[in-house]
């Protein structure tokens, strides 16, 4: 009998034995799914204090996981940076948003560690008390900035709606003025027809004739004589026989090479002259609208003139300070939608940060059910060794089993089956 129970314990311990082995290796292969993956960029230097080389390596990869964001953040904090830090780890939370409960929380826990679940639990507690404290800072500080974003929008609305009144006003301003150029012209228009049409009367005087005639004659002779040198000869008779013609030339801004021409009174034997005096060209539009008044024996008056050309330059001056204002209104207009732009981007952020922060709600993880399915296991004994520079060590004490006593086993008429014991044994 005794060596049927001694048999039946041996499959026992070797059950037990094989049971053990089993749970040894879910064990690590439960651990390893339950850690940052070993060898992750810049966490050797986040280990010995070197932050901003850690976050420069960490910064040059393109595409990252939740684990380089996290040390990433750790890198910031280590800089002071905590915005970027709340930054980078608000992409670590969404990053891990959708994995499973196994997975959700590992970029927390050092690689090659085993970690019990009451300890997981601490890292995460921690780790969710400083990223909240750090949303509730950065989501304060966005919302202020957005507001003022708001209400600096709204002000660069009204003053664009004071550059527009502004720039009706002055479009106002440059059509009266061009009511009050045209009533001018009209009125040296005037003036010069009527210069025109007087003329000097003949004299109706009859010479009689008689002995006196050849005194006449002569005396008129000599009168057609001095005229003849006068404009032969007089710089003043050659300058009042110079005369234009019209020339059928287009209403554009090309330079004018019809021939002579008036300008304000002034005769120009080309353009070239003019250019030489004025230091601009002359051009078709300009002769086109001269000619009518400086025309070849046309009479004109030197002061309207002048007024009408005044009140042509403060009609340009109008019409270019109006649409400066226009200018202005609209760059405000884009620039009041960039500051809503921007104050839409920070309440999406403080929104993005709020649902992350929602994130550490679930009361779900690391039971301290070894093996359950779907929740962080204990792992195998938690060594107080070297924790990568991140995380604190936990002491859980001796483990006291409380002198546990199994009592006398009792088989309860245990069938083996047929096996006999080996009377050798």
């Amino acid at each position: 009998m005794s060596l049927k129970l001694r048999s039946k314990q041996s499959w026992q311990l070797i059950g037990l034995s094989l049971l053990s082995l089993t749970m040894l290796f879910s064990s690590m292969s439960l651990n390893e799914a339950q850690a940052r993956k070993p060898g992750v960029a810049g966490e050797a230097e986040i280990k010995a204090g070197n932050f901003e080389a850690a976050s420069a390596k960490l910064e040059a990869i393109d595409i990252k996981n939740a684990d380089e964001w996290y040390l990433l953040g750790k890198a910031y904090m280590g800089l002071g940076q905590k915005q970027k830090a709340y930054e980078a780890w608000t992409e670590t939370l969404h990053i891990n948003e959708k994995l499973s409960k196994r997975k959700k929380w590992t970029f927390l826990f050092p690689p090659n560690k085993p970690l019990k679940g009451k300890q997981k639990k601490a890292l995460k507690d921690d780790f969710e008390d400083e990223y909240k404290e750090l949303n509730s800072i950065v989501a304060r500080m966005k919302k202020n900035e957005a507001k003022d974003l708001k209400n600096k929008a709204k002000r660069t609305r009204i003053d664009a709606k004071k550059r527009d009144a502004k720039e009706k006003q002055l479009n106002k301003m440059a059509a009266a003025k061009s009511k009050t150029i045209d009533s001018k012209q009209r009125m040296a228009d005037r003036k010069s027809k009527t210069r025109q049409r007087t003329r000097p009367k003949r004299s109706t005087r009859r010479v009689k004739s008689g002995g006196g005639s050849w005194l006449v004659k002569a005396f008129i002779g000599l009168i057609i004589g001095l005229i003849i040198f006068a404009v032969l000869f007089g710089k003043r008779g050659r300058s009042r026989s110079r005369s234009v013609r019209y020339y059928d030339v287009g209403y554009d801004d090309g330079h004018f090479m019809g021939g002579p021409f008036y300008y304000r009174g002034r005769y120009y034997d080309s353009g070239d002259m003019f250019y030489r005096s004025h230091g601009y060209h002359y051009t078709n539009r300009m002769y086109r609208d001269n000619y009518d008044r400086w025309g070849s024996g046309q009479a004109y008056d030197e002061a309207l003139d002048a007024e009408i050309h005044h009140d042509i330059d403060q009609r340009e001056d109008l019409y270019n300070a109006a649409a400066d204002e226009g200018y202005q209104a609209d760059v405000m207009r884009a620039d009041a939608d960039h500051y809503e732009q921007d104050a839409h981007e920070l309440e999406q952020d403080i929104h993005d940060g709020d649902e992350a922060a929602g994130f550490f709600d679930d009361n779900h993880e690391f039971s301290d059910d070894e093996f359950a399915d779907d929740e962080f296991a204990d792992d195998e004994a938690y060594s107080d060794g070297d924790d990568g520079g991140f995380e604190d060590d936990y002491d859980d004490g001796d483990y006291d089993d409380g002198d546990y006593d199994d009592g006398d086993y009792d088989d309860g008429g245990y069938d083996d089956g047929g096996f006999e014991d080996d009377p050798d044994a």
